[in-house]
């Protein structure tokens, strides 16, 4: 499990001091975490006060245990790093990849390393839409640019590429009630529609199926599954970090469950209505806290205001 950790900082802008999270080592064979190092969003910060953004230089380890590569990021020496190094030699061996790991100062050195031992062990470059989905996806974008040409042949040149095909469907789907989408907004319909395809291309560019599209009805029964086996899983991470181990052996433990859970989390996002429904009933008569996890879903979202208790 990636670890954090919390620090008073002061703002380089205004001087001001808070709170924050920090990153002291993260797991990069998922892509979101992979995604936040290589757009350098990781320990970066807002001040709450003046807004600036700000990059620590933080060091941390990054890993991807399926493939055997630890590198440090290290901007200066750093005792507590070298404290981990030995602890990792003492339990994993002097020649594992956790006390091998390079110690890198340089931001973009650091980068170019974690790519170079991604290449060295054969990873695949992250997804892309296959040439076939790609030749499909110009296909349909042409044939609506042909349409729309001949029905308004002077506004065809404005309405092509993406931005084109959203109008066009735009238009289709709402005609003269194009007000709707004057707020492009997270929480207007525009913006909403717009998350949701980003959110499946994301998906389908890391290889993955995006999850299922849910109404209400049947999203809270997904999202308090979710939430029985986040609360699980805290639970068993709690007892793991309570076994008198050292921190090295409690974070290999951890990392033996994590791939399982997140597993699990990603098929339950598949799943349709009618298996959710067999859960939920296995899970009324097996879980005490069933009712708990409820109310906490639907007080984390009002929109399951309107379906009736499970």
């Amino acid at each position: 499990m990636s670890k954090t950790l919390q620090a008073r900082i002061r703002c380089p802008n205004c001087e001001n001091q808070f709170e924050t999270t920090l990153y002291r080592s993260i797991w990069i064979e998922f892509p979101e975490n992979r995604k936040l190092v290589f757009d350098d969003k990781i320990n970066r910060v807002t001040c709450p006060a003046c807004k600036m953004q700000t990059k620590l230089e933080f060091p941390f380890l990054c890993t991807n245990v399926k493939e055997h590569i630890a590198v440090w990021y290290e901007p200066c020496p750093d005792p507590d790093v070298e404290k981990d190094a030995q602890l990792y030699a003492k339990h994993h061996g002097p020649s594992s990849f956790y006390a091998t790991a390079p110690r890198i100062r340089d931001w973009n050195a650091f980068k170019e390393k974690i790519v170079e031992l991604e290449q060295r062990t054969g990873m695949k470059p992250p997804s892309r839409l296959s040439p076939e989905m790609q030749e499909k996806m110009q296909g349909f974008v042409d044939h609506l640019k042909e349409e729309q040409a001949k029905k308004e042949p002077g506004k065809a040149k404005s309405r092509t590429g993406i931005a084109g095909l959203f109008l066009r469907l735009k238009d289709k789907l709402f005609g003269s009630r194009q007000d709707l989408f004057e707020d492009t907004g997270p929480l207007s319909i525009g913006g909403t529609i717009k998350s949701l395809m980003a959110q499946d291309a994301e998906s389908l560019a890391r290889g993955e199926i995006p999850e299922k599209r849910l109404i209400p009805h049947h999203a809270i029964k997904r999202d308090v599954i979710l939430s029985a086996y986040h609360k699980d899983f805290q639970t068993a991470v709690s007892q793991i970090r309570s076994i008198n181990l050292v921190e090295a052996e409690k974070d290999c433990r951890l990392a033996e469950i994590k791939p399982d859970f997140d597993k699990k989390i990603y098929g339950i996002k598949q799943l349709g209505w009618e298996d959710l429904d067999k859960i939920i009933a296995l899970m009324k008569q097996t879980r005490t806290d069933f009712k708990e996890l409820e109310r906490d879903v639907r007080s984390k979202n009002s929109m399951y205001s309107i379906v009736d208790p499970l």
